[in-house]
Formats: C-alpha cells, structure tokens, sequence
C-alpha cells in the first residue's frame, strides 16, 4: 500500500504484513505469527493492519488477552464480542476445547461469508489455557472464506501451549519476527535530524526498541547520560516512567514491592538483599519474583537477577514512593554493613539513609568514590564531592582525587578549577600533591584548548617538582603539549636527560610513550630514526595486559595519535580501538572519544570508509558536551577530511563548518577554506582565506604536525591566485620539509604537490617525471595507509602531465633529455639561440644541434610549431583542465588531535 507524502512512514514490516493480507483478501484463510519484545511495536503494526483492512470494505476485530480479566476461553470470548457475537459456550461442551475450536471456526466462517475479515489475537503469550488448546484446533482446521488470523506475543513469555499454536501453520502463513528499529527509524523517534551523530549511540543503548526511543523523546532525548555516566538524576518525566512500568501496574502486590525493593537493590541484583529490603517472608519473596522473571520485567542470569533494560529499571526506582524508598535504603544499608560489604556496595543508600555529616561518613564516602573510580568515574566524583561536603577540612588528596574523578568523567572546566584549587591547598612548594594537581590542571586547560595556559602550568609544576618521577612525567607532558604548537621547539637531548627516569623505571605505558615522543620529535625536527623508537612503543603496547593499560588510558591515546601521525596506520586502529573499548567500559567519555577519532582516521587511510564514518559519528556523539567542543571540532574536521578524501567536497566543507562553529580554531578555519578552495566555487576568494588561515605557501600559521594535510591546498591556492611563476617554489619548499621527517606518505604527497606545481607553471615533462617519482617511492617503501592514496594521486598527475606533453602525432616530450627540454622551453618562450648559449653557457652552435634534435624527436618543422606545441602544453586543453580532479580537492593527509 501506497502512503500519502503526509502520512508517517510505515513500520519497517509493514510489507510483509500486508502482503500476509492479499491472499486472504483475495478468497483464502490464512494465519500470521507476529513476534517481538515488548515496546517493538507489535500492537501498533497489528492497528495500522486493521485501519488498512477497513479503508477497503473489510471487517477488523483487535482482541487482546491483557485486556480481559482471565478465565476459560476469555481472548476467544472477546474476538467474538468485537464482532458482535457470542462464542455460544452453552452450545457445546465447555470442557472440550475442540468442540469450542469448532464452534469458533463456525462463527468466523459464517462472518467471513460477508467480507473479508482480520482478527487479531494480541498478547497471546498472556491467554487463558483453554483459549490457546481451542486455538490449536483453528490452526489445525481452518475456517472457510476470506480470512486473517494474526497472533502476536512476547517470545520470552510464550508458554509451551502457545508453540504448539504455532506449530500448527504451515507454508503459506505468515511468520514475522519484529526486528529492532533502525537508525533513521531511531531519529524520528527521538524528533532528531537523520545525520544527527548522537543518534546512532541513544539507538543502541536504547537495543533499537520504539517504546524506549519514544519516552526518551518525551524525557531527556538525545541528552543521554554518557556511557557508565550518572543515573542518579531523574531522567523521565513522571507520565513516561509510568508508562514503562505498565507491565508492572497488571502483577500482584507482592510481585510490585518485590520490582521497588529490587529497584534499590540496583539495575542488577540479589536475591537476599532484595529479601532485606521488602521485609516480608522469603517464600513471599521468591513468589513475586517468579512473577516479575513471568511477566518479563526481570531477567535472570546465572548468579544475579537484573531488569530487563536500564530504562525499565529507571522508571521503575522513579515511580517508588519517596518516603518508602528512605525506608528501603535503610534496610539495604544495615544488611550490607551486617555482611562487611566494601563502602562502594552500600554508599548509595548510605546517601539516602545516612544521619548527620561527620568526620566517619566522609571516610566512607571517600573511600566508595576512589573505589569505582576505573569504573564508574561520573559516580565516584559524586561520592567523593560528598566526602568533602561532610569534613570540608580535608587535606589536599582527597581534593587531588575529587578533581581527578571530575577529571575522568568528563567534566572538564571543573576539573581545571577542582584542581587549581587542590594545588593551591598543597603547601610545600615542590610536594608531589602539588605537582600532581598542576598536571592534573594543565592536562584539563589542554582538553579544552587552553594549550597557553596548560603549558604554563606544565613549566611551573617542572620548575617546583622534586622527586625525579614527577619531574620525568612532567616533562613528557610538557612534550606532548609542545608538540601542537606551531614551533614545538624542543631539544631532543635535553628531552631524553628528562625522560631517562620514566624510560627506565616508569609502566609499560609511560615507557612506549616516552619512545613515541622522541619519534615524533625526531620526525618534526629532521632527527630521522623513527623507526627503532616506534617500533619499541608498539611493541610495549602490546605486551601490556588491558588492567594496567585501562589505569593510563590518557597516555594511550597520545600513543595511538602518534602511531597514526608516524604513519603506522593498522597499529594506530588496533591499539585505538582496543583501548576504546576499555574506555567505553570504564564510562571515561574523553579517551573514548579522543581514540574513537584515532580509529576513524586510521580506518579512513586503510580503505574503510563505513567503519571510519562510524567511529567518528561515535566520537561527535560522546564529546556532545559543552566541555568538549574543542575536542568534538577536532572530531569534526577528521570527518571533514575523510569526506574530503573520497570527494564529497560538500560533505567536506559541512563537517569543517560544524568544527569551526564548535571552536574559534585556526585549523578548524584552515580546512574550512580547503574544502571551499577545493569545490572551486569562488577560488580566489577561498585561497586567499585559506592562505591567511594556515600563513601563507610556509604553512606557518599551522602546527608543524598538522602541514601535510594543505601541501596540496597551497598549490591549488597558487593556482587560483594566478601564482604560477612561484608555484615551483612553493613546491620545492614543501618538499624539502617532508623530507626532513623521513616519513614516506608525507614526502611522496609532498612530491604530488611539486608536480602539479610543475604542471601548473608550464613544465608537463618534469611534472610527469616528479609524479612517477612519488608513485615509485609508494611502490618502494609501502607505507601503511597513506600509500594507495598517494600513489593515486600522482598516476592522476602523471596522466595528465604526459597528456599535456603530448605532441600531435602522439609522441610526448619524455623524449627530450634535461638540456633538450630546457632549450626548448627557452626557444618557445621567443628566446633567440645567441641568449640561449649566453645563458646556459654553451656555444650557439651547440644550441642549434641541440635544436636539431628537438626538431626530430618532436616531428615539427620550425620555432613557431614548437612555441604552439609548449603553448597548449602550459595552459592545457580547457576540457581537461575544467574537469582536473586535482583543482576540485584538497588531498593532504588529514590532522589529528593530540590525545
């Protein structure tokens, strides 16, 4: 069926539906199984199946077995009350459920003369015995005439009788199974756009299920708690919470004080603190629960019990009488203490139940907070906010662990603050408190961009700091903070006297750390000798065990940004993304979505374009925060140079324009004015904004880190500014910085671009020459990622270059040697052979041999044929130069944020 561009879209198994429809529309009896969770939207598919059925003559009845009080035959007693009818119990014997099959066989049949006719059995897995033993009979013996009979039900609640229902359908039914909603399913939903990041997340913790999507919509939407984030604020509205615990609002009242009393309990559970907590007999007890495990409120696994989603567990606390609930905090606290469980077990209700502050219960709540600190960051800096609040005079660690718990949860401004005030409590000038609150400070300024102010910070705690440990540890941060500077300035032997003590004694992780540093200091600054450091940074990575790389998650996604900088694609996406799902476990928001980007970069370079749109969508939609713009736009441009590389040059410029509206960022504006320079639009306009942005053809104005990613921009500027005598220049420049590194993917883009400056100023031949350069090198060395792509763009240079050189009978000017190429490129330029000898330095006579030989090789009789022939050369043919990809994008490795 056909909707109305109005209308909303029809559930994903809609067609299938209705195609289940047709044949008995048609003359024929048929039966559907409809299958799915609760809240998939089973009722809602069956409603719209039924308006369907009426808009075209036929007659459509809706019985459902949770809406009729149970008793024998009641789901079938209602599906004749819909149409009007009695089931006539009297007629037959009420104890054979054959006899009733055939009686409600009858009525259907005689109803179906008229019309065709849908029923739907809804709720089945929630009818009466009897209902479903007649009902076996139906499938078994069909009534006669145009008919559909839809039976839907929960799968986790289906009883046996209900499986020997459905056995009884054959070929010609229809089985459906709802499946979860889809992403765009999800957006309308939530009422988000379609390409809203943050969408794809909310989907997924909400297992794609509409009822979920729908009161998240009428609640917090979008704004959802951050993976492992605090659930302690109410999150639905009262009528929402209501709503998910109508399955609840249907059990008897033992079953519901059971759900409340497990509600305290936690998401998950056990049965004796549940005991504890509802006060009753234990029999009563294991009675309700049996009932909430029935009714599918609750699930159970192997030692514990846990609501069936988060959500329903949520509503469920939500919608529990306050002073009840103070009540059950109690009894949950006392038998905690009774059993000598850890403060972290018992410091919930502790928050609810305790009496008045003191000395005692800052010491429990402190030690709760530092406790799930690697867990549960959000609720371990809550804690750890309230051990202070009950002994404000505190010394400095317990300041120093609320700032780092603030910290690994995400809140960055006030972990920047938390920790300036920590610092300021320490005293002793060169304490390791102090210095730990100082790092602790900087590494916030620097997550939030404040990379002036973090290494200030970084200088002072170097300058204050005494024990050699914090000294070294200082100073490797210190070293990753300077390296997003334009001029990092380093001294590398300087860098290795202050990193000696964490090379030698600090974990793995600070040890591979210390390795990646110097391998990108030495890359930066023209050291060479990557290779040996880099290979000993991945090789300490992959012999720490995921415990001791979870505790420096911080430190690994620095690594994991350098691995992808050094061009070491697969390490960076492996480590990104195994330390990723460390960081989702443990609810740290930041490093996920620090190597979440990491992980899209490194796939993008590898050919992975569905795993690298999805991983930096994922990173957008964790860093959605206020405190991570700076880290989000970081995000966002990844995205803007993936999409850039492929040659959605719209979709290029539209992430770059999201970056810069999240953070007022020079390299936000940079590629900005890359993607527009690349779509050719307005191309002066848009070179002369990116030359401003990025400072000039030197790339000065950007982190030296970061220049690769515009070598091909700043030729493509040059070009569009009609800067073609410099181009060549500009060219060499470029060059001669990447080779400098020693990375082979920068030096041969960097070749690219000097030969589409060749191409650009006239000389196809040695443009032709300088791009087979860098395909070979590609070839050559075989770097990781980058290679394919770089090797690609320079066939693509190389193919039009020998297009240009190409004489009209096909020869091309490859043919010439050096000193052939440059006379004739002085001849044609209206040179006289005298100023050719003078300026090389050669007789005229040679010149004129030299001439000669041109002549011949090219197959052209005079100067004025070779003049036109280098003429189209330099300007090019106008349909190959309108459709030059090479003008159309900017193809330069993209950046990547510093971890």
């Amino acid at each position: 069926m056909r909707t109305r561009d109005d209308e909303p879209p029809r559930p994903p198994a809609w067609d299938a539906l209705e195609h289940a429809w047709q044949p008995a529309s048609t003359g024929a009896s048929r039966f559907a199984e409809v299958a799915g969770d609760p809240g998939l939207g089973k009722s809602h598919l069956l409603g719209l199946l039924a308006e369907h059925v009426r808009s075209h003559g036929g007659t459509a009845v809706l019985a459902s077995a949770r809406s009729v009080p149970r008793g024998p035959y009641a789901l079938l007693q209602d599906a004749c009350e819909c149409l009007g009818e009695d089931l006539g119990l009297d007629e037959c014997d009420p104890h054979d459920p054959h006899a009733v099959g055939r009686l409600m066989r009858d009525r259907l049949g005689q109803r179906a003369g008229g019309g065709p006719l849908l029923v739907v059995l809804d709720d089945a897995h929630a009818a009466d015995e009897a209902s479903l033993r007649a009902l076996c009979f139906l499938t078994r013996h069909r009534p006669s005439g145009p008919l559909l009979v839809c039976v839907s039900y929960r799968p986790r609640q289906a009883p046996a009788l209900l499986a020997s229902v459905l056995a009884g359908l054959d070929r010609e039914d229809t089985r459906l199974s709802l499946a979860p909603a889809c992403d765009a399913t999800a957006a309308r939903l939530l009422r988000a756009d379609a390409d809203d990041v943050r969408v794809r997340p909310v989907n997924r913790f909400c297992e794609g299920n509409p009822l979920y999507l729908a009161a998240l919509a009428k609640g917090r939407g979008l704004d959802l708690v951050p993976p492992g984030g605090d659930w302690r604020q109410p999150l639905l509205p009262p009528g929402v919470a209501a709503e998910l615990t109508r399955d609840l609002a249907e059990l008897g009242a033992t079953a519901q004080l059971v759900a409340r009393a497990a509600a305290v309990a936690g998401e998950r559970f056990n049965l004796g603190l549940v005991t504890a907590i509802c006060g009753i007999d234990g029999e009563r007890v294991l009675l309700g629960l049996d009932e909430l495990v029935s009714a599918d409120v609750v699930r159970h696994s192997e030692r514990n019990y846990a609501f069936r989603h988060p959500l329903t567990w949520k509503a469920t606390l939500e919608t529990t009488g306050h002073a009840w609930r103070i009540t059950a905090h109690r009894r949950a606290l006392d038998a905690l203490k009774a059993r000598g469980a850890p403060a972290q077990e018992y410091a919930a209700h502790l928050e609810w139940a305790a009496g008045e502050d003191g000395p005692s219960l800052s010491r429990e709540f402190a030690a709760a907070g530092r406790a799930v600190l690697p867990v549960r960051p959000a609720l371990a800096a809550h804690w750890l906010d309230l051990a202070v609040q009950h002994a404000p005079g505190q010394g400095p660690g317990l300041l120093l662990d609320r700032a780092a718990a603030t910290l690994d949860a995400g809140h960055l401004r006030r972990a920047y603050r938390l920790s300036l005030e920590a610092s300021d409590t320490s005293l002793e000038a060169g304490s390791p408190d102090r210095v730990r609150a100082l790092r602790m400070a900087a590494y916030a300024g620097r997550l939030l961009g404040r990379t002036a102010e973090a290494g200030a910070l970084l200088f002072e705690a170097l300058d204050v700091a005494e024990e050699p440990g914090d000294r070294a540890e200082t100073a490797l941060w210190l070293a990753i903070t300077q390296l997003s500077d334009v001029e990092p300035g380093l001294d590398l032997c300087r860098l290795r006297q202050q990193l000696g003590h964490l090379a030698a004694h600090g974990c793995r992780v600070t040890r591979a750390l210390c390795s990646a540093v110097h391998a990108v200091c030495e890359a930066l600054m023209g050291e060479g000798g990557t290779s040996n450091d880099l290979r000993t940074a991945i090789r300490l990575v992959d012999q720490t065990p995921d415990a001791e790389l979870a505790g420096r998650l911080d430190l690994v996604a620095w690594l994991c940004w350098a691995e992808l900088r050094l061009e070491r694609h697969a390490d960076a996406l492996r480590h990104s993304r195994r330390a990723a799902a460390l960081a989702r476990a443990a609810g740290r928001a930041v490093p996920l979505g620090l190597l979440l980007t990491v992980a899209g970069s490194a796939a993008g370079y590898l050919s992975r374009p569905a795993e690298s749109a999805a991983a930096l969508d994922e990173a957008v939609a964790v860093l959605a925060g206020e405190d991570h713009a700076y880290l989000r736009a970081h995000a966002l441009i990844e995205r803007s140079a993936t999409a850039r590389r492929g040659g959605d040059l719209p979709a290029a410029a539209r992430w770059a324009g999201r970056a810069l509206a999240a953070t007022p960022d020079r390299l936000a504006a940079a590629h900005l004015s890359a993607a527009r320079l690349g779509a050719g639009e307005a191309p002066e306009r848009d070179a002369g904004e990116f030359l401003r942005h990025a400072g000039g053809p030197r790339l000065s104005a950007l982190p030296a880190l970061y220049r690769a990613d515009f070598y091909l921009a700043v030729i493509t500027a040059g070009r569009a500014l009609g800067l073609t005598d410099q181009l060549a220049h500009w060219g060499e420049l470029l060059e001669k910085e990447a080779d400098a590194t020693g990375l082979a993917g920068r030096i041969g883009l960097s070749m690219v671009a000097s030969a589409t400056a060749l191409l650009a100023a006239g000389q196809p031949a040695k443009a032709a020459a300088k791009a087979a350069a860098a395909a070979d090198l590609m070839d050559r060395e075989g770097a990781s990622g980058s290679a394919a792509h770089v090797r690609a763009l320079a066939e693509s240079v190389r193919g039009q270059a020998e297009e240009r050189s190409r004489t009209p009978d096909g020869t091309t000017m490859d043919l010439l040697t050096c000193r052939e190429l440059e006379i004739a490129e002085l001849v044609s330029s209206g040179v006289t052979n005298g100023q050719v000898a003078r300026r090389l330095g050669v007789s005229e006579k040679t010149v004129e041999g030299h001439l000669s030989r041109v002549y011949r090789k090219l197959h052209i009789p005079s100067r004025a044929a070779l003049a036109t022939l280098f003429t189209r050369s330099h300007f090019g043919d106008p349909a190959i130069d309108q459709g030059n990809s090479l003008t159309r994008q900017d193809e330069g490795i993209p950046r990547l944020l510093p971890g």
